[in-house]
């Protein structure tokens, strides 16, 4: 039974807990013929996957005079890919019941699934179409180029945003 109220002692601090014996699972790592270097945590709680794919290059690899081209190609990823258009490529993901997510950062790309680990075959074949494979629609390539601009536009009236990019420039070049 929970402690009543009136009977803790507000005196001073309470003794904290033991720590918990915990372990962080092990991680497998291999390299693949091709380079890529795969990390594996193995859970057995759940017939899940959740799958990262981090692509070494980010916004920080951008063009001079090009700034926001690795946000803008990562934006533009869900927008169609092997002939399939924004929506028939989102209602295969989700009939796979497989969650599709791009970040870009400023040292790389994250590209996410997570799925059910039977459908993950052809999940990967959707991702495969979807980073091989990009349609990059002309008409969603300028909508988005305009987004991103309005919203650089709109941070530079932002003073801590301001600061931000000054302070990173000073620091970093």
């Amino acid at each position: 039974p929970p402690t009543p109220p009136a009977a803790v002692d507000r005196s001073g601090l309470p003794t904290p807990a033991a720590a918990p014996d915990w372990q962080p699972p092990a991680v497998s790592t291999w390299t693949m013929p091709n380079g890529i270097t795969v990390w594996y945590l193995k859970q057995d709680q759940a017939p899940l996957l959740s799958l990262r794919l981090v692509l070494p290059r980010g916004a920080a690899t951008d063009p001079r005079g090009k700034a926001g081209l690795t946000a803008l190609t990562a934006d533009l990823l869900d927008e169609g890919a092997a002939g399939k258009s924004a929506l028939e490529l989102n209602e295969a993901f989700q009939r796979l019941a497989t969650d599709y997510g791009v970040s870009p950062a400023t040292d790389g790309v994250i590209v996410a699934l997570d799925l059910l680990a039977d459908t993950l075959r052809p999940s990967l074949a959707l991702l495969a179409d979807v980073l091989l494979r990009p349609d990059f629609p002309a008409e969603e390539f300028e909508r988005r180029k305009t987004q991103h601009l309005a919203r650089a536009l709109a941070s530079e009236a932002d003073p801590g945003g301001t600061a931000t990019v000054v302070l990173r420039r000073v620091l970093f070049g």
